[in-house]
């Protein structure tokens, strides 16, 4: 049974995207022209977002495949990568592209899920400042779990972005690190949830 609170969030919130996991089915996009159109038109942008996780690659392209599918090719300088041989990294970022592109042009919300796995923490903080915290993005909404403490630094995200799960008996427990009486060094916020300060 849904309860009043979460019919009025699904219903209030027209685009609503649930992102459960990333890798291409044998490295193609099968009958995706769509998504393909939608990388192809927002190439710059998607080019500076890779360039974040590896400042190496200068372009892309599709190869057109015959079976109504298409291989992504990064390119680095003048040498061509096929898809498959790049990181899960990279991987996961080009499957979540078309969702976070969408949601910062049109609105809604999209959730991802451990938007950590594979990335590392420099270039999650720079990714996260560059698109999702971007001031481009003034109409979606995007609920990320991670697993990695850094991301408390109040000077990336402020405290009521911040939300803490936690196990209490056999429920989940959510609180908001604006609700907890914060230390007098913030941006540190991360060494307080260490020492266990936020259960």
């Amino acid at each position: 049974i849904i309860n009043s609170e979460i019919s009025e969030f699904i219903k209030y919130s027209y685009a609503f995207y649930y992102k459960v996991e990333y890798g291409m089915s044998d490295y193609k996009i099968e009958e995706e022209e769509a998504i393909k159109m939608i990388l192809e038109k927002e190439k710059n942008t998607i080019i500076d977002i890779l360039k974040i996780l590896d400042n190496s690659i200068t372009d892309f392209y599709f190869l057109d495949l015959k079976d109504n599918s298409y291989k992504m090719i990064l390119k680095r300088g003048e040498i061509d990568f096929g898809i498959e041989l790049e990181s899960s990294g990279i991987k996961k970022i080009i499957n979540l592209i078309p969702f976070i592109i969408f949601t910062i042009k049109n609105g809604g919300i999209t959730l991802i899920d451990e938007l950590d796995s594979s990335i590392g923490t420099v270039s999650l903080i720079r990714f996260l400042n560059s698109t999702i915290n971007s001031e481009d993005n003034k109409n979606g909404q995007f609920l990320i779990s991670t697993h990695n403490p850094l991301l408390f630094d109040t000077e990336l995200l402020s405290p009521d972005q911040i939300y803490i799960v936690t196990k209490e008996n056999y429920a989940t427990k959510i609180n908001s690190l604006d609700s907890f009486e914060l230390r007098k060094d913030k941006r540190k916020a991360y060494l307080n949830y260490l020492r266990g300060d936020y259960e």
